[in-house]
């Protein structure tokens, strides 16, 4: 591109000493040394005897920044999106760094390169324009720790283990230009290094964590103790830098570490049950690890042994073997035999009638695995078959089984073949009677049917249990005696009420005995009654003694009636009258009784001037006439009441005679007067009591008292 037309170049106005010079310091854009006309003032020049700098950008005081703004943009290097990576071995002893190069127009001079920085805490302050870096030297909390002279070189590795926790934090910049050519190490901002403070690469390594495997396997399971052969442990998924088998635990006994793509390791197969442990490790730790147990199948021994549900046993009575077997597998064979011949089917039971000597037994063949001993023969168990005995039973009955009326009947019963312990069960007419025992006794009725069942107790028996004979009771006629009492009025009086017992007898002859017994001490006469005034608490019965020659229960002793007295309750009622037996005419009065002893369901009967009125209530209204006379009589419910029915008081009405009341009033000192008189007015009332109250009204409305 062609440069603008040249325009005037800037002058100073001020003069110029013996010694002084006057310099210019560049601007930061073209239009700051002026277009048409020569720029006017000092802003951009400055005259001074001393520190006049050959080729540096000087400036006044306070300088303006464009100018060192400008000049340090074109110094600084162009890094456009730079981008740093990183990444750690896997042994963790070195962390590989790689970003994209920053644009050097003239790479050949040699003049541009870059400063990384390392910290753990990602703490960096950027570094300063015209300022050189040493490796090693501190830049707030991060270390030089590679300078590259090449703008090209794209890679560098830091040999340093990154952290276990947190990693390492890395900055990569860009720098242009090499130490002040004139000055040295006495430089300032734009003279010497210019840094790209604003664009640079940043990345922070860690050192993966171990991960652990997602599982674990085993090429073999399920195999006897006594295999001797191998088996192949693998492990899938997970990554670090070596993955280790263990036994018994996670990082217990050690096994070796897993090779190839399925990280796998061959060892002894295993003579019991063993969990095996995988699990990743690098330099910063260990994974969970991922476990597989491989089962191993104990070598068993088979057996089988037998029972009997019953033995000995009676004759043609069905028993079952049952057969309990150790490992018998899922299927099992049983093969049951008697007297060594086969019998039965290939289940763990059998069932027959056996005789006597009959020699049982089964041979087991187990399909389990890692079996030995296998097929095993069982205990034998030897039979006892007992012969039956046949029970039967009889009954007699003493005195026999025709009997008079109450007369006590033992039954025998004698059993055949009963054993030692026979159990009897009686019955009568068909209930189950009496208790577990050979004799049996009742005072039975006419018809009464007897007999026995008897439970043998010997172990083999035919017909068991057994049942007796029955007998059969004829009752020769007879004629119960019996007397029952009843009281008149009742059992519950009042005090000084007589009462009179009756005795109502049964089957009691034609010359009955009858004794009265009051409180346990007889009283009376020979006769079918008895009455008394009896006192709270008396007691009486009556024994018959009846004069049938068949009666039974002869001598009869009646129920007993026992007297209770009741308290003697005095009947009254008084009434009164509301609002008074002083009224005026027409004024309803209201009577009200007030009963004593009156019971739950009393009478009420009103009368006025001697003639029933009103009904069965304890209030009775009217509007009465003068002399009118109410009374009231009530009738008790109690039952013990003395004084029933009560009459009460008679309330006489006086009816008032009827006073007009009347009042006249008068002024004085009359009804003309002059303004500002005081008038004072009298009221005379007629018939106003003795009490009588005045209200006054001036125009209509209350005034005075």
């Amino acid at each position: 591109a062609s440069l603008p037309p040249a325009l005037p170049k800037l002058n100073y106005k001020g003069s110029i000493a013996s010694l002084e010079a006057v310099f210019v310091y560049p601007g930061g854009a073209l239009a700051e040394y002026g277009t048409n006309i020569p720029q006017d003032g000092t802003i951009w020049t400055s005259k001074s005897s001393t520190n006049v700098s050959f080729g540096l950008p000087n400036t006044p005081t306070p300088p303006p920044t464009a100018n060192s703004d400008f000049w340090r943009s074109l110094r600084q290097p162009l890094w456009t999106n730079p981008t740093l990576a990183g990444s750690v071995d896997g042994t963790n002893t070195s962390v590989a760094l790689n970003w994209n190069a920053a644009t050097d127009p003239n790479f050949a001079d040699g003049s541009q390169g870059y400063m990384i920085l390392r910290n753990t805490t990602n703490t960096f302050i950027n570094p300063v324009d015209g300022v050189t870096y040493a490796i090693g030297n501190n830049l707030g909390g991060a270390s030089v720790v590679a300078l590259i002279t090449s703008s090209q070189q794209v890679t560098w590795s830091d040999n340093t283990p990154v952290p276990c926790t947190g990693g390492f934090y890395y900055r990569i910049y860009a720098y242009r230009y090499i130490a002040d050519n004139v000055h040295g190490s006495g430089y300032d901002l734009a003279r010497g290094r210019a840094w790209n403070e604003t664009n640079f690469g940043a990345v922070n390594v860690t050192f993966p964590a171990a991960v652990a495997p997602v599982a674990a396997t085993s090429d073999r399971d399920n195999f006897c103790a006594d295999d001797n052969g191998n088996i192949t442990l693998s492990a899938a998924g997970g990554s670090g830098t070596t993955l280790n088998w263990y036994q018994d635990n996670c990082g217990g006994t050690l096994l070796g570490a897993g090779a190839g793509a399925n990280n796998s390791i061959t060892i002894p197969s295993p003579a019991v049950t063993t969990t095996y442990f995988a699990r990743w490790e690098n330099a910063c730790g260990n994974s969970a690890c991922a476990s597989v147990t491989v089962t191993v199948l104990p070598n068993v021994l088979v057996s089988v042994t037998i029972a009997v549900s019953a033995n000995p046993v009676c004759q043609g009575t069905s028993v079952t073997f049952t057969a309990t077997p150790m490992y018998p597998g899922s299927s099992p064979g049983y093969q049951w035999l008697v007297n060594g011949g086969n019998v039965g089917t290939s289940s763990d039971s059998y069932t027959y009638i056996p005789t006597n000597g009959d020699d049982v037994m089964v041979v087991l063949t187990s399909n389990a695995t890692c079996a030995s001993g296998n097929p095993a023969n069982s205990n034998h168990i030897i039979m006892t078959v007992d012969d039956n005995l046949a029970v039967s039973a009889t009954v007699i009955a003493s005195p026999g089984t025709t009997v008079c009326p109450g007369t006590t009947v033992i039954y025998t019963a004698s059993a055949e073949n009963g054993g030692t312990t026979p159990i009897y069960q009686w019955f009568l007419n068909g209930n189950p009677v009496g208790s577990n025992s050979p004799t049996y006794s009742n005072i039975p009725v006419n018809g009464d049917n007897i007999y026995c069942i008897v439970t043998s107790s010997e172990t083999c028996t035919t017909g068991n249990p057994a049942t007796s004979n029955t007998i059969t009771i004829t009752i020769s006629a007879a004629l119960p005696v019996s007397v029952s009492i009843s009281a008149s009025p009742g059992n519950v009086i009042c005090a000084g009420t007589t009462v009179i017992y009756t005795a109502l007898p049964e089957n009691e002859g034609t010359t009955p005995v009858y004794q009265w017994f009051l409180n346990g001490n007889p009283v009376g006469t020979n006769s079918s009654s008895y009455s008394n005034t009896p006192v709270n608490g008396d007691a009486i019965y009556c024994i018959l003694t009846s004069s049938e020659s068949c009666a039974t229960g002869n001598p009869a002793t009646s129920n007993t009636v026992t007297i209770t007295i009741s308290t003697a309750l005095p009947v009254g009622v008084t009434i009164s009258a509301n609002p008074g037996n002083v009224v005026c005419a027409g004024t309803t009065v209201t009577y009200t009784a007030m009963p004593e002893n009156q019971g739950n369901t009393p009478a009420y009967q009103w009368f006025l001037n001697g003639n029933p009125v009103g009904t069965n209530s304890s209030t009775y209204s009217n509007t009465p006439v003068n002399g009118d006379a109410i009374y009231c009589i009530l009738t008790s419910s109690e039952s013990c009441a003395t004084g029933n029915p009560a009459t009460s008081n008679t309330v006489t009405i006086t009816l008032s005679a009827s006073f007009p009341v009347s009042v006249s009033i008068i002024a004085d000192p009359g009804v003309v007067i002059c303004a500002g008189t005081t008038v004072i007015y009298t009221a005379t009332p007629e018939n106003g009591g003795t009490t009588p109250s005045f209200q006054w009204f001036l125009n209509g409305n209350p005034v005075g008292r």
